[in-house]
């Protein structure tokens, strides 16, 4: 199992936009992530509309990817049960206005890899929160 950081660079305006405001407000280089099982990238994508596998070209030059600890079979398990779930807008916008209610229902792509990896407080992750410890950029 490994874990597909998306770095860039976005391919339009609007998710250069994207890209970039995720990017300052996580003060990390890294806006996306995806969970990488069995050669299908399992994520919550706004793009996509929410819970959802999928083929990505993980070769473009757009993503860091690196082995990542975790129980393989719950984690797809936690996305077969998610799956079409929609995207958790709310949840982005929670990071700046914190008082903003949880969804139970809805997810963005760290909080997704967070929970079926059955890490605490999902809502709370990042994308730059699955860089393994020991790599050095």
């Amino acid at each position: 199992m490994k874990v597909a950081l998306y770095k860039g660079p976005a391919t339009d305006w609007r998710h250069k936009v994207a890209h970039w405001a995720v990017c300052v407000a996580t003060r990390s280089p890294y806006s996306h992530c995806e969970l990488v099982i069995g050669g299908v990238c399992w994520s919550a994508s706004a793009r996509d509309g929410g819970v959802r596998g999928k083929v990505i070209d993980l070769q473009s030059g757009r993503w860091d990817v690196f082995p990542i600890e975790g129980d393989e079979a719950a984690a797809l398990a936690w996305f077969r049960a998610h799956d079409g779930q929609r995207y958790d807008w709310a949840g982005v916008a929670r990071f700046a206005l914190p008082f903003l209610p949880n969804g139970s229902d809805r997810w963005f792509c760290s909080e997704a890899l967070a929970a079926a990896l059955g890490r605490p407080r999902p809502e709370r992750s990042i994308p730059h929160d699955f860089v393994p410890h020991n790599y050095a950029a």
